[in-house]
């Protein structure tokens, strides 16, 4: 008996040991040493930048007289602008807009100009599917109130579409077509306008040879008050579009099948229209019998290497104007507002 109570004596005595190291409190840390205190960071520097005024002469040397009309001029003093606000620094910038920000701007115009603007900054990948087809050119005639329509007499205006007009001509007692296409686009430089519009003239050529489109009789090229302009003779659709036939005559099963056709035909020789709406199918009345053709090439693609050559391109073009238009968008966001503040436009 006194044996066992002597070992749980000890027992116990071991256990509040063990229990009073674990309960020790941990050696204390030696005293930090406060660290000295940082100079406080020097005040921002003002930033002085013109009044916008004082802006306008030195950004264009001279304010213009009068407000700017002519599409050359306005990118050209953008351009001049472009080239000073890019030699400033983003806190000069956002004085700029902040001096801007307390004149009312028209946001229509601004609009406008950004657009005109980001247009100017579009690269253009000029590598073309070439085209081989030499069209000639004539000169006006100064005495003729269309002066481009050579020796054919002009009978009416047949319509207007985004690129030209369409006339009703004679010669020699038949009636013909003449389609005029203009160089003179917003969005496409002349080079990249005369590339098209030759290719739409061939396409329409070898589509005429098909019996897929109306038949090509001359094409030829004209300079007319400085506006280069592209012509194409044709047969003379009498009826007009489908769009414009429909409106009094109903398109039959038959009908439908005879368009289907010629555009299998054409999808066959790797050519597709891409913008086969109905204004650009027509309808002409051949012996009493009504007859579909397929018209206007201007969206076309021409063979499997033009395919690749035109997707390509988009390609190119498209992350190369992208990251111009991220690099120029700060800028053109200043260059349309001042041109409002001063009124340029």
């Amino acid at each position: 008996m006194t044996k066992q109570k002597t070992k749980k004596k000890q027992s116990k005595t071991i256990k509040k040991i063990t229990t009073i190291k674990e309960e020790a409190p941990p050696h204390p840390s030696p005293p930090s040493h406060p660290s000295p205190l940082s100079p406080p960071p020097p005040p921002p520097k003002k930033v002085i930048v013109p009044s916008i005024n004082e802006l306008c002469v030195t950004f264009l040397k001279k304010k213009p007289s009068h407000k700017l009309i002519d599409l050359e001029l306005i990118k050209k003093y953008h351009k001049m602008c472009r080239q000073k606000l890019q030699k400033y620094s983003d806190e000069e910038l956002n004085e700029i807009r902040e001096k801007i920000g307390k004149i009312n701007i028209d946001d229509k115009k601004q609009q406008i100009l950004f657009n005109i603007f980001s247009n100017q900054d579009r690269v253009i990948n000029e590598n073309y599917h070439k085209v081989k087809l030499n069209v000639k050119e004539i000169k006006p005639n100064k005495n003729k109130l269309h002066k481009c329509l050579s020796s054919y007499t002009f009978i009416k205006e047949l319509g207007q579409g985004a690129f030209g007009k369409t006339y009703l001509v004679e010669k020699n007692k038949k009636e013909y077509a003449i389609k005029e296409i203009t160089t003179k686009n917003f969005f496409m430089s002349k080079k990249e306008m005369i590339h098209k519009n030759k290719k739409e003239i061939q396409i329409a050529i070898k589509m005429g040879k098909l019996n897929i489109g109306p038949k090509i009789y001359d094409s030829y090229m004209c300079n007319d008050k400085g506006e280069l302009k592209m012509f194409l003779v044709m047969d003379h659709m009498t009826e007009g579009s489908l769009l414009k036939w429909m409106e009094s005559n109903t398109l039959t099963s038959d009908h439908k099948q005879q368009i289907l056709k010629k555009l299998k035909k054409m999808h066959s020789l790797n050519y597709y229209h891409v913008d086969t709406h109905l204004e650009n199918i027509f309808v002409t009345k051949n012996k009493n019998k009504i007859e579909f053709y397929i018209g206007d090439f201007g969206q076309s693609y021409a063979g499997l290497d033009d395919i690749k050559n035109m997707l390509s391109n988009n390609d190119m073009n498209m992350l190369q104007n992208s990251l111009r238009y991220n690099m120029n968008q700060k800028y053109n966001e200043i260059i349309s507002k001042l041109f409002i503040a001063w009124k340029l436009v």
